[in-house]
């Protein structure tokens, strides 16, 4: 098999959601390429991720600077290895330096921040300009959420939703949930919804966990604690809630893909703007602040939007590139 080398980060100051969206496309190659994972953070979180995604990780030296990162990754790397870069460190001159050494290489992106060199960039959000990339005439983008990087349970999409149960709830702020804006979310909720059941998910990165127990117990709520899902799991969970609250994030499309369920949103990162702008603008999300209003879901359009069929658009992709 080819390999593909995935360089991505993940840990309690910056999120898992690279990781996660990263893992999620490996999930989706692994029937005809090798992925491996190289990362400075070791968490055990990280690693289960990776494992499910059937990848293999590596751990690197993280007291090196990015300049001396880089340089030792791309001497590192046969020339034969696909590389993808998912993370907002990797600007354009690591991406030279890895094409320098002739590898092809993919980036995933969500801030078009910088020059892109890349063969292949992807973004998987909506509503993305792409005269707002700055790219190599031979680049090739690939936008939108047809290129959602969803992971398994989560393709299934295209083969129809149950529906949900009008008295279960969903709110998730990733694996790590720096901010701990899960605590805020959940301090603002309205009075009629804590009779439903609140299920709330943390991840192994989250760091409040004592704190999130502590409000809980001064709440008459009824809700059940979820840690350290697996996709399944997660799946599972998100089919049968008719509300989530999350914000514009990997969470937020699995949701989508999934559920026939409202959606609420609360931006928690600069990054994740003109996906929020581009979910509200489109009906498939609402603002956090809307809980208290009725809104109307598109069911027919949302469902139009995750056809199950991401695999094999990457899967050609990533062919394309041998």
């Amino acid at each position: 098999m080819k390999k593909v080398y995935f360089r991505v980060d993940g840990n309690t100051e910056i999120g898992l959601g690279h990781i996660v969206r990263s893992c999620a496309l490996a999930n989706m190659l692994r029937e005809r390429f090798e992925c491996h994972f190289f990362v400075r953070d070791y968490l055990e979180i990280t690693k289960n991720n990776v494992v499910e995604a059937g990848a293999i990780l590596h751990i690197m030296d993280s007291g090196i600077t990015l300049v001396e990162e880089r340089e030792a990754f791309a001497n590192s790397i046969d020339s034969n290895v696909i590389v993808v870069l998912d993370g907002y460190s990797f600007n354009t001159d690591y991406q030279i330096t890895i094409k320098q050494r002739g590898n092809k290489l993919v980036c995933i992106d969500d801030i078009y921040s910088f020059h892109f060199v890349s063969d292949v960039v992807i973004n998987h959000a909506g509503g993305i300009d792409r005269e707002a990339y700055s790219i190599e005439p031979y680049t090739r983008l690939y936008l939108g959420l047809k290129y959602a990087m969803l992971r398994s349970p989560f393709l299934k999409s295209a083969y129809g939703h149950t529906m949900p149960n009008e008295r279960d709830a969903f709110i998730c702020f990733g694996g790590a949930d720096p901010k701990n804006d899960l605590l805020i979310a959940l301090s603002r909720l309205p009075e009629w919804m804590t009779s439903m059941t609140i299920n709330i998910v943390i991840g192994g990165a989250y760091r409040y966990e004592e704190e999130l127990i502590g409000f809980l117990a001064n709440k008459n709520w009824r809700y059940k604690l979820h840690k350290n899902l697996n996709a399944s799991s997660m799946s599972h969970l998100m089919t049968k809630c008719s509300i989530a609250i999350c914000s514009p994030s990997s969470v937020a499309l699995e949701y989508l893909a999934v559920s026939d369920g409202k959606l609420f949103l609360i931006v928690i990162a600069d990054n994740q703007r003109d996906f929020y702008n581009y979910l509200l603008s489109e009906k498939l999300g609402f603002p956090f602040d809307n809980l208290r209003e009725q809104v109307h879901v598109d069911l027919e359009f949302r469902r139009s939007l995750f056809d199950g069929k991401q695999k094999s658009r990457y899967l050609e992709i990533f062919n394309s590139l041998k």
